[in-house]
């Protein structure tokens, strides 16, 4: 896969959390730089060191560091652990969305390996199929070779065409999309689990071609869902409504 160059940062979730606005200044510098280093590193979201080694990485004062890891585990803005001399921390937002664009790239590869197979396997049993007619007659021979000739084309050229695999979306594009339409993180977040669970197909089997579309009608049929539903008696009003349309239907078809 392709190195991500950059990430999603949100100034207003940043400045808003509680947490880190209960820190002092240099531990929220101390931690916007460790962000960076984890974006970069294998384990995306995650980074790990002895004290020295962070010291060296961040440039900063030992007493500077040791208040970071202090107000960092009294408030738990992110997860930090100690083990043998080891520091791990671990952004629990980077981490979360990282394990999610692996789990759907690897779902992809897995159909992609399912489907060259079973072409493989539709090629292989064509190639092995008896084309000697058992008829003793030129005509039958004939027809019976042309036949199988035309079948195994047909296979062949159903592995040269791979079939076309809807188009897939990672977080941070539908976050991007979702940002000028006014929804929220946590809504694109959710619009994203929810497609990406379904291999970005809608509910009629038809791919996702448009993504700001689709994220427009999200939103409108959120509204409609988040709408407070009507209480006992507008239903009531409503039955009287329709069962007075059915009598006058009744009354019209008698006469």
């Amino acid at each position: 896969m392709a190195k991500q160059p950059a990430f999603q940062f949100y100034p207003a979730d940043f400045v808003k959390d509680p947490a880190l606005k209960m820190c002092s200044m240099s531990t929220i510098g101390i931690w916007i730089n460790l962000l960076c280093y984890m974006w970069e590193e294998k384990e995306r979201g995650m980074i790990s060191g002895t004290r020295e080694e962070f010291l060296r990485l961040l440039g900063c004062p030992p007493e500077e560091f040791e208040k970071f890891l202090s107000e960092l585990s009294t408030h738990k803005f992110a997860n930090v652990t100690f083990c043998n001399g080891n520091v791990t921390l671990i952004n629990r937002r980077m981490r979360r969305n990282e394990k999610a664009r692996k789990s759907s790239h690897n779902r992809v590869l897995r159909y992609r390996n399912q489907t060259r197979k079973a072409n493989l396997a539709d090629m292989k049993r064509s190639c092995n199929a008896n084309v000697t007619p058992a008829s003793s007659t030129s005509t039958s021979t004939s027809s019976s070779l042309n036949k199988n000739i035309s079948s195994i084309r047909g296979n062949i050229n159903s592995i040269i065409q791979t079939p076309k695999l809807p188009k897939t979306y990672n977080l941070e594009e539908v976050q991007n999309a979702a940002y000028p339409i006014g929804i929220e993180p946590e809504k694109a977040e959710d619009f994203y689990h929810h497609y990406n669970a379904q291999n970005w197909v809608r509910g009629n089997g038809q791919p996702i071609t448009n993504l700001s579309s689709m994220l427009a009608r999200w939103k409108k049929n959120q509204y409609k869902f988040e709408q407070p539903r009507a209480g006992p008696e507008a239903n009531q009003e409503r039955t009287k409504r329709l069962m007075k349309e059915l009598e006058e239907e009744n009354q019209n078809a008698i006469t």
